[in-house]
């Protein structure tokens, strides 16, 4: 009963975002076009605003002109002012504090967030959790597992005193969090030094819940981790949990969705969650990054579609477009501005759109414009990923990362390793044939490893700075040294069919 009511207060609380959301959907360029203005308005005095003329600009087309395209690397002069704890650099509001984010290329960044940007997210997340209550009211009735991660070690404070990082997980959503509480799995007292205890504990956690009606992960693999975990642990149940999991067939009877990935690199995995959670929809996670939240999954929608009501969207090929000239099939680098003093921000993202919602386009997330690039190959990590998907179908885990002087493909799969299907698609990009032609770069290396190839790369990740949960499977990481943290040998090429 406690979590029926905490469940319903906060769907009740979330609904009007959801309601002017939908209503407001066929003015979205009118709504994009109010934040833009509203957004320069309020920063027209920062040192940013004073030297991009943000007082001279009245509307998007202006925008582009003034203020360029960056990327996290180009705002560093601003952002190193701003933690240095010099007001009024890019907003005009004070940074709360700066969340850091990393990735497979091992680069760490520190974004700063203000009360404009949780708002913007806050709503974002409003909507989406009130479109799932209103789809799927069987899950308010009991208690939801939400992928949490102990904290991380880093230091307290910048230089010039700001916070550095969220205590909780929990803190991004803001008021919403007094009703979750009441409502979850309890997030499992840890460390981020133990990750392996931390895994084993959320595991029994899960195990003891029988009300559970809803799983919110980000990675797939993530979850995959906690269910292998579930049945080595099972042993340690009470006999009478125990035995209600084996008349019922299933860990949790009531259990109604499950929110992951389910596009880029995490599309070959979500098959096998089906396989271990039979009978129980999958809904897909929207783009959500540490800098802003992109796209909002929406259940009548069949996917996802831009979060035009929180941040201010621009999306790229070979041009920029606002989110009204999106063709059908095209696909294209996502651009934000946002409330926390990041303008025409380059998120390193590609979507591509898949229909239409309405008057907004469906935009699934196809990967990370990541490029790896020793001796001129200009291998792109979404190549990569499709590379690895058809050569490599049955693989359990699969990524290929630069380990000097050449690329190593690290696999964990029951089946043959096609190197040579995979040397044939990677040699599709003429600059990697021209290395490989040139002696450059030899073939690719095979590791073959023999278990847990999902945990070993998310233990390293872990171990580096990156948050638990929401790891993204990477078919192309920039990191080497990788054959130090995974269980199994390197193979000669006559081993490798």
């Amino acid at each position: 009963m406690r979590a029926l009511l905490a469940n319903a207060a906060w769907y009740a609380s979330s609904l009007p975002a959801r309601t002017r959301f939908l209503r407001n959907a066929p003015r979205a360029a009118e709504v994009q076009a109010a934040k833009l203005r509203a957004l320069l308005s309020a920063n027209a005095d920062t040192e940013f605003g004073r030297e991009h003329g943000f007082s001279h600009i009245r509307n998007l087309e202006e925008f582009r002109l003034r203020v360029p395209v960056r990327t996290y690397d180009d705002m560093r002069p601003w952002l190193y002012r701003t933690s240095d704890g010099v007001p009024n650099v890019l907003t005009r509001e004070p940074i709360l504090l700066f969340e850091p984010t990393g990735g497979s290329s091992g680069d760490w960044k520190a974004v700063p967030y203000t009360q404009s940007l949780q708002r913007e997210f806050q709503d974002a997340i409003a909507v989406w959790i009130a479109d799932l209550f209103h789809s799927h009211p069987g899950m308010m009735s009991g208690r939801s597992y939400w992928s949490i991660t102990p904290p991380r070690p880093r230091p307290a404070r910048t230089r010039g005193g700001t916070r550095i990082g969220f205590a909780s997980d929990l803190e991004y959503l803001g008021g919403s969090a007094r009703w979750i509480r009441h409502a979850i799995v309890p997030p499992v007292a840890g460390t981020f030094h133990d990750p392996e205890g931390f895994l084993d504990a959320t595991a029994l956690q899960l195990l003891a819940c029988e009300d559970l009606t809803f799983i919110s992960v980000w990675s797939p693999s993530f979850l995959l981790v906690l269910l292998e975990r579930m049945r080595a642990l099972l042993p340690k149940l009470g006999m009478q949990r125990a035995r209600a999991i084996e008349r019922s067939g299933t860990y949790w009877p009531r259990l109604r969705l499950v929110s992951c990935w389910t596009d880029a690199a995490a599309a070959n995995i979500v098959p096998r969650i089906v396989r271990e959670i039979p009978h129980v929809p999958i809904q897909g996670k929207g783009l959500l990054a540490t800098e802003a939240f992109v796209t909002i999954p929406l259940h009548d929608a069949g996917g996802a579609v831009p979060a035009y009501a929180s941040h201010v969207l621009e999306f790229r090929d070979d041009d920029c477009y606002d989110l009204t000239e999106l063709e059908e099939g095209g696909t294209y680098d996502v651009i934000v501005t946002t409330g926390g003093g990041l303008y025409r921000y380059a998120l390193g993202d590609r979507v591509r759109v898949t229909g239409r919602y309405g008057a907004l386009p469906r935009l699934e997330f196809v990967g990370r414009e990541q490029v790896c690039d020793l001796y001129g190959e200009k291998l792109h990590a979404i190549q990569v990923a499709r590379v690895l998907d058809e050569a490599l179908p049955g693989a359990r885990f699969a990524m290929l990362a630069p380990e000097c002087p050449d690329y190593v493909l690290f696999v964990e799969s029951d089946d043959a390793v096609d190197a040579a299907a995979v040397e044939r698609g990677l040699s599709q990009n003429v600059n990697y044939a021209h290395a490989r032609a040139m002696g450059q770069l030899g073939p690719v290396g095979v590791f073959r490893i023999r278990r847990g190839g999902t945990e070993s790369y998310l233990k390293r990740c872990v171990l580096e700075g990156q948050a638990l949960g929401d790891i993204k499977p990477a078919a192309l990481d920039m990191r080497n040294g990788w054959t130090h943290w995974f269980d199994g040998e390197m193979l000669t090429n006559s081993l490798l069919t």
